[in-house]
């Protein structure tokens, strides 16, 4: 049915031009059609406005929350956040690390490879450093490809486009920046096959 106000400003059903499933709150009455005739959501059509950008600390808590969560869909700020956060939190562990060698840097430029090496192993502090940005390493490796999956998905992209990424910027740089170059772009609006839009959801 259709919903049109009246004089007294009530919501009246309007019997000549009956619809099928609408009622009072549904989309439809307001003129959001969203769905099709089979009752499934309709993709890019969509009129509700966007929620507030997440904070940086809201993000990177979804981030940890949704650790191995390979489903679902992460807006730009679940993605970017946690990104510059652990990329900041990498680099600092790495300048803490490589302060702690006795050699200055200056000499380290005239060293062979196999004579800086040997610096850093004689380093305690670096040996350290570098043992805990391995472990930093693993623990962020299933929720940065998870997040990056459900980025993907926010796009109506299969995650599995990933693994590609993955496997081939080793050899192809550009690979890499098609990707980063994906995850700037805005969430798509209404429903996919992995679910709502964080961003554009009614």
């Amino acid at each position: 049915m259709d919903y049109n106000k009246d004089e007294h400003s009530q919501m009246q059903p309007d019997v000549q031009n009956p619809q099928p499933n609408v009622t009072p709150d549904s989309p439809a009455a307001y003129g959001i059609h969203r769905f099709d005739t089979d009752g499934s959501p309709k993709e890019g059509v969509f009129s509700a406005k966007p929620k507030p950008t997440l904070g940086m600390w809201e993000s990177y808590k979804l981030f940890w929350q949704n650790y191995v969560n390979f489903s679902g869909r992460s807006r730009r700020s679940e993605y970017w956040w946690p990104t510059l956060i652990n990329s900041v939190i990498s680099f600092v562990i790495y300048g803490i690390m490589m302060s702690m060698i006795d050699v200055p840097f200056v000499q380290m430029a005239d060293m062979s490879q196999d004579q800086m090496t040997e610096v850093m192993l004689q380093s305690p502090g670096f040996i350290i450093g570098y043992i805990i940005l391995c472990i930093l390493g693993l623990v962020l490796f299933l929720p940065c490809i998870s997040c990056a999956v459900r980025r993907l998905h926010d796009l109506n992209i299969n995650g599995w486009w990933y693994a590609t990424m993955l496997l081939s910027t080793c050899t192809c740089g550009i690979v890499g920046i098609i990707f980063i170059i994906l995850f700037t772009q805005d969430s798509k609006p209404g429903t996919n096959q992995w679910g709502v839009s964080p961003k554009y959801s009614a």
